[in-house]
């Protein structure tokens, strides 16, 4: 939620950590990127809350927040340092880099594939 002078970012308890942090992130890149979006005004604040479209990849916004979530939490430049390319081809190697990174095995997939711009052929 965000009024003018206060933001607060929250993520459900009931989620791993990992996803939490994600969410945490995403949240903090809708904070920096956009004045709000699907919002519930509930006293003077605004509250944006996670929809279907969240995941979907077909909003503006919130593909702008995920890309922003997964820059800071697996820097590019450190991918590089740690050469995550070697890991696109080991679940292994993906699994212990999300470890490292503490984030999920999926989006440690999805970061290494944007970062050294993998496509599927399907």
């Amino acid at each position: 939620m965000r009024s003018d002078s206060i933001a607060t970012i929250g993520a459900n308890i009931n989620h791993p950590p990992v996803r939490q942090r994600f969410t945490i992130a995403h949240e903090l890149g809708h904070y920096l990127l956009h004045l709000g979006l699907s919002s519930h005004f509930d006293r003077d604040y605004r509250v944006n809350y996670r929809s279907a479209e969240s995941s979907e990849a077909t909003n503006v916004e919130e593909i702008e927040a995920n890309f922003f979530a997964a820059s800071l939490l697996m820097p590019r430049q450190f991918l590089e340092v740690d050469d995550a390319v070697k890991a696109l081809d080991s679940d292994a190697s993906v699994e212990k880099l999300a470890k490292r990174y503490a984030v999920s095995r999926h989006a440690m997939s999805l970061r290494l594939a944007n970062v050294y711009r993998v496509h599927s052929p399907f």
